[in-house]
């Protein structure tokens, strides 16, 4: 009779001895995809929270010296205050032309939709407002001027119906980034009319200082034909949109 002797299962023995290293390897690559996804979405979100307090506080900040500054200007003459203002990173402008305070704020938070702005009161709030759309003087010449942080663009201030060329209504456009002004001459015309004098009226359709967009209409009244031209510039833009509109012929 013989003695059936104990078996032994080597790849069970196997598989046991290296099972704790692969669940501790599967739960290292779990913890680091779990600390990624955290990161990614949640470090965001916090950023995007502290930069909407920040916004809040400089509201506050607007605001405090919107209501000094209407103290001082009421009670007149050498009336005199002093206002404390805490800005951390953010820029602050104080233009005396437009007598406006700018404090601009970078961020990725959905403050409002861009180009937009909110007032209250004397003061507002804007996303993506960039453009200043004024009346100027180049070269003694009357402008109107669209401008961004990226494009200069003069366009000759006809109050009345001018008798003059179309060519000569823009009379400058500069790219800030390159500080290199545009050397060519821009024409406008309808079918052969191309160079006759016509009669021309420019006028703002949009305007203003901190404007998420600007506009100029030029109305061209030409031999048996008008047509408008318009010239819109938008924050951020790099380029100026040009076009035509409401052509009659006679």
């Amino acid at each position: 009779m013989k003695k059936q002797g104990k078996r032994t299962d080597r790849n069970t023995t196997f598989s046991r001895g290296v099972s704790p290293l692969i669940s501790a390897v599967i739960s290292m690559l779990i913890s680091i995809v779990v600390v990624s996804i955290v990161l990614q979405i949640g470090v965001p979100y916090l950023n995007r929270l502290q930069d909407l307090g920040e916004i809040k506080n400089l509201e506050s900040t607007l605001k405090e010296m919107d209501k000094t500054i209407s103290i001082v200007s009421a009670e007149g003459t050498d009336s005199q205050r002093k206002i404390s203002v805490s800005l951390a990173e953010d820029s602050m402008d104080v233009n005396g032309t437009s007598e406006m305070i700018t404090v601009k704020k970078e961020t990725d938070a959905q403050v409002m939709n861009p180009r937009t702005r909110q007032s209250q009161g004397n003061y507002f709030l804007g996303v993506s407002v960039e453009v200043d759309a004024y009346e100027s003087t180049l070269n003694d010449v009357n402008v109107l001027v669209l401008e961004n942080e990226h494009i200069y663009l003069a366009i000759k201030k006809l109050d009345s119906n001018t008798a003059m060329k179309a060519r000569n209504l823009v009379q400058k456009v500069r790219f800030k980034d390159s500080s290199a002004d545009l050397n060519a001459l821009v024409d406008f015309y309808m079918d052969s009319h191309a160079g006759e004098d016509a009669n021309i009226a420019t006028a703002f359709t949009k305007s203003g200082y901190n404007q998420g967009w600007g506009e100029i209409k030029a109305s061209i009244y030409g031999t048996g034909h008008s047509y408008n031209v318009h010239f819109r510039l938008e924050s951020g833009s790099d380029f100026i949109r040009v076009w035509a509109s409401d052509a009659v012929w006679s």
